[in-house]
């Protein structure tokens, strides 16, 4: 992916058990439509697949991230969540609030303040440090 110039895409979505194979299919049938190059591997007894694309131009990056949207919302509307095992970190905090209302957000901000006063634990990882206030 160095190589080519670009980020190779990854999800770390899960679904309740009992929707894996309808989220299975939709993953198949949205990357077949856009004829990208992907590979599927991961936690197939958990309902946690990771769907990784493998981008080669600008258009398949661009493409790729709509895909990851559109799939992180499935996911939420399946039931699951936007993160699994790996978190959003930096990348995928824009995920955090397909899968909660603002209040909740404002709660897990609230528990940060006051754990972290300072915000000196990984900073920038899912909260901008700028909401310090």
């Amino acid at each position: 992916m160095r190589r080519r110039g670009f980020l190779k895409l990854g999800s770390d979505f899960a679904v309740p058990l009992s929707r894996n194979r309808e989220m299975l299919a939709y993953y198949h049938a949205e990357l077949s439509q856009q004829s990208l190059e992907y590979v599927i591997f991961g936690h197939i007894g958990d309902a946690h697949v990771h769907v990784n694309i493998l981008p080669q131009s600008q258009a398949d990056f661009e493409a790729g991230q709509h895909l990851m949207l559109g799939f992180a919302e499935h996911a939420v509307e399946l039931g699951g969540t936007v993160s699994a095992e790996h978190g959003l970190g930096k990348r995928k905090a824009h995920l955090l609030a397909l899968q909660y209302t603002s209040d909740q957000i404002e709660g897990m901000k609230g528990v940060k303040r006051r754990l972290d006063p300072q915000w000196l634990l990984n900073r920038g990882n899912l909260f901008a440090s700028s909401l310090r206030s």
